[in-house]
């Protein structure tokens, strides 16, 4: 490693705790995330790292419309997250919104993450929802099968997308 090639960031306390906190979420600590992410929200209430992790907490936690809320906030703070945009859109669509604003979570998603199969299979399935884009929405669907082949649910709605477009053979 070239030492000279690195460049350095400096971080403020609420930002560095945030990325403690995400760590300490995907190790299963969460009541001491929980904690450290509310003081980060506390001390930096727009800290887009703590929204997002809060939105994974509360995902983790079986709380999707507590979920929903922390995941719109970090998206409406300019999220660069591709999982932060697809929870999001995912959620939403979920609770039955298929508005452009569920379309472009979904495309910010692949923009951030083009190797990121559910969501293009979501952007296929809304836009099958909404009966508009289907040959768009049948190419979605195939790039979610490239990407991930094992994925059985994937080709269950490319079926269903061909039957929407009365393509049954």
């Amino acid at each position: 490693i070239d030492e000279k090639s690195l460049t350095v960031t400096p971080m403020t306390q609420p930002q560095a705790d945030a990325v403690r906190a995400d760590l300490m979420l995907y190790t299963e600590r969460t009541d001491e995330a929980r904690t450290l992410l509310q003081k980060v929200l506390a001390a930096d209430p727009n800290n887009v790292q703590a929204h997002e992790s809060m939105g994974a907490l509360e995902m983790r936690s079986g709380h999707r419309v507590e979920a929903k809320k922390w995941y719109a906030q970090a998206v409406a703070l300019d999220s660069q997250s591709y999982l932060a945009q697809y929870e999001n859109a995912s959620l939403s669509l979920e609770a039955g919104d298929r508005s452009p604003a569920v379309e472009a979570g979904f495309r910010a998603a692949i923009r951030l993450n083009p190797e990121f199969a559910p969501a293009y299979d979501r952007l296929a399935t809304l836009y099958g929802q909404r009966h508009d884009h289907l040959d768009e929405a049948h190419m979605l669907n195939l790039q979610a099968v490239e990407l991930d082949a094992s994925n059985v649910n994937y080709r269950l709605n490319g079926a269903t997308l061909l039957m929407e477009m009365d393509r049954y053979d």
